[in-house]
């Protein structure tokens, strides 16, 4: 199972400079917080915003899977567009992005693919076949999952790919019916906390939880630091031990978000974790960058190294 964190430098606008930060990240990941994986944002826009796409940005890309492996972290590259588009689903660029991504990996297992972040579709429990099949199959402009599978396995490649759900990857809740075909498929949530609706064991088993008896589900982002955004919530000391134990007991994968200051470190320490700190009220206010940044950070990197198994293992 992955266990890891996500790095954001090449879906960034700066991605050009950012390259020396994301390796230091992907150096801590590996040496400090015990991953065996890291997710790498990709901006798919970016690589075709030259013809016939940009050699620069592919060269990143690749550069950044290379320092994850000499480091010795498995790779998931995930297709993002909050900074560029911000598209609610797939489209042909994600396709035709796939596409090339996909021949440049097949014979490197090591490499998974996380097909699209959060589609935005949301469901309503109406819509909700509607939207779900819009989702396998497309319609109205975008690209289903299934169409984004058919193109990685036209190409060779048999890599694992990872299909999040609706409602912003929150929910794989109408997934039956719908199964991705292609083979090495795992479904994949970002599980954060917001409110009563989707922050208690009720609400976790029917989102998620009861499919992970029958299909590979991976949390593969998800972060609880203090800020004034919905993801807070005023028991996050007990309840993140309490979801942790919950992902551990049903075997599902985690990657958190993010090394920013403030989420899961403290100032640009790397390796300064956020904490719950005792005899410090916990509450939901603006985000602390600082020193006394308070959050999850310390008990995933615990979690991290009584989890993770070395990349090899899941290769």
């Amino acid at each position: 199972m992955p266990y890891g964190i996500t790095i954001i430098g090449l879906a960034a606008s700066n991605w050009q400079s950012s390259f020396g930060w994301d390796e230091a990240q992907i150096e801590a990941i590996a040496r400090y917080w015990h991953g065996n994986t890291v997710r790498i944002q990709v901006a798919p826009p970016d690589l075709f915003d030259a013809s016939p796409y940009n050699t620069r940005y592919l060269a990143a890309v690749e550069e950044a899977v290379a320092t994850a492996q000499d480091y010795g972290l498995n790779v998931i590259l995930s297709a993002q567009y909050e900074r560029t588009t911000n598209q609610v689903m797939p489209n042909a660029v994600t396709a035709r992005f796939w596409r090339l991504i996909a021949a440049t990996y097949k014979a490197d297992p090591g490499v998974w693919f996380d097909l699209f972040n959060e589609p935005g579709l949301t469901p309503v429990p109406a819509a909700q076949p509607r939207d779900w099949d819009i989702w396998q199959y497309g319609g109205g402009g975008f690209v289903g999952m299934q169409t984004l599978v058919d193109v990685v396995r036209a190409t060779g490649a048999r890599n694992v790919v990872l299909a999040e759900g609706l409602e912003k990857a929150r929910t794989l809740a109408g997934l039956p019916g719908h199964w991705l075909t292609g083979g090495n498929v795992a479904y994949a949530v970002h599980p954060y906390f917001a409110g009563a609706y989707w922050s208690t064991p009720q609400a976790w088993e029917a989102n998620w939880g009861d499919l992970t008896g029958t299909v590979p589900v991976v949390a593969d982002e998800w972060g609880e630091f203090q800020t004034t955004g919905g993801s807070c919530v005023n028991k996050a000391p007990a309840l993140v031990r309490y979801f942790l134990s919950y992902l551990s007991d049903r075997q599902v994968g985690l990657v958190a978000w993010s090394l920013l200051p403030g989420v899961l470190i403290r100032g640009n320490d790397l390796d300064d974790p956020t904490a719950f700190n005792s005899g410090v009220a916990w509450t939901c206010k603006p985000a602390n960058p600082g020193p006394k940044a308070q959050g999850a950070g310390q008990v995933l990197r615990d979690y991290f190294f009584t989890h993770s198994v070395p990349a090899s293992a899941i290769t």
